[in-house]
């Protein structure tokens, strides 16, 4: 988290075990108290089995064993500013919740894809998802790629980015009244 920007005093530590009663088949999730030093932690941590364990099953075995199953430690800081316009205001300007700068030609080529609707192999226009700016629409047929995906756009459908850079498909008339795909 440091090494992302975020100051020491700006980031959070939530300490959290899974414990169990020694042979039980299920745990529970025990959050240590924040400022707890480590020392203290363990010396409470069968009261604070006990509590959570009772707030459950509305009873707990004092006089039974422990077991820590599984440890885990999550560092986070402060979540992004975000301007008026839903951007977030990052050190290297203004970029979409996407990540990426928007703006420019979002058109980045086209090839041929298969549509069966269309009859066949059609040229298609392929966007870049990341440069699509919101009231921006794309009528299909055509791909938007983006890292992780691609968005298919049927013949006759059409995709409008949202204020918040959703994709927000409608699927034609044509379609829906059930003709094949």
């Amino acid at each position: 988290v440091r090494d992302a920007g975020v100051a020491q005093e700006q980031i959070t530590v939530r300490r959290r075990l899974d414990m169990r009663y020694l042979g039980q088949g299920y745990e529970i999730e025990v959050a240590l108290p924040d400022g707890i030093d480590l020392k203290d932690a363990f010396a409470a941590l069968p009261a604070l089995f006990a509590q959570h364990y009772e707030q459950v099953f509305s009873t707990s075995f004092t006089h039974m064993a422990l077991e820590i199953v599984t440890w885990k430690a999550a560092a986070s800081g402060p979540l992004p500013e975000l301007g008026r316009d839903g951007y977030v205001l990052g050190e290297y300007g203004t970029q979409t919740a996407a990540g990426t700068v928007a703006g420019g030609d979002a058109q980045k080529g086209s090839r041929q894809a298969y549509f069966d609707e269309a009859g066949g192999y059609v040229p298609c226009p392929v966007f870049d998802r990341y440069r699509l700016t919101p009231g921006q629409a794309v009528l299909g047929p055509a791909l938007i790629e983006e890292n992780e995906s691609t968005c298919v756009v049927g013949v006759g459908d059409q995709v409008l980015v949202d204020e918040h850079y959703n994709l927000v498909v409608e699927i034609s008339a044509v379609r829906l009244e059930g003709e094949s795909r």
